[in-house]
């Protein structure tokens, strides 16, 4: 289990069966979002304050990959952070999009998406679906280009609260501000 808070500098990684802290986290201010790699290995972190995330090793807590964003008034936070199931790429949210390649540390792509609040990728790789306040939308990216494949209005008029795809990676559980859950196939929104 890896906690995180916005007012601080570090993550902690704490066992489940024990309650014991076994890890701490440090060289990036301000945590808004982490997300294990599907292996449980790798660690990413997207902060708060200076809108740049973090790729750490699990097994002994270093900082393999690390972008910075811009400082405290000119940064955007990341608000959400995901890695692809290869663990070859990792995903980030604000008001952009953007795809990284972490081997090469190299940005794949980076689109304007306002309000984006959270993205991920689906199981086999091959695209993002990301869901944006403003505007209440769903959408699908091509993970390779970027380019956009498809945008839906979210099922949920009052706006969305939360998100989850399915382990298989074809469903999209959508919790919606009106006190209902949607379910809908990612590549159609339905």
């Amino acid at each position: 289990l890896a906690v995180a808070h916005e007012n601080y500098d570090h993550i902690q990684i704490w066992d489940v069966d024990t309650s014991q802290c076994i890890m701490t986290l440090k060289g990036q201010p301000g945590f808004r979002s982490v997300a294990y790699s599907r292996s449980g290995n790798l660690l990413v972190s997207g902060s708060n304050w200076d809108g740049g995330f973090c790729v750490w090793e699990v097994n002994d807590g270093k900082c393999v990959f690390k972008v910075k964003g811009g400082f405290f008034r000119n940064a955007v936070p990341i608000s959400s952070v995901a890695f692809s199931s290869d663990e070859k790429h990792v995903v980030c949210a604000s008001d952009r999009i953007s795809v990284w390649e972490i081997d090469s540390k190299e940005q794949i792509w980076n689109k304007k998406a306002e309000d984006t609040i959270w993205a991920s990728f689906t199981i086999d790789g091959k695209s993002v679906v990301s869901y944006g306040r403003l505007g209440n939308y769903v959408r699908l990216w091509e993970s390779r280009t970027g380019n956009l494949v498809a945008e839906w209005p979210a099922p949920h008029a009052m706006g969305i609260r939360s998100l989850a795809l399915s382990s298989n990676g074809r469903l999209l559980a959508l919790a919606g501000m009106d006190r209902e859950i949607k379910v809908c196939d990612t590549h159609t929104c339905e």
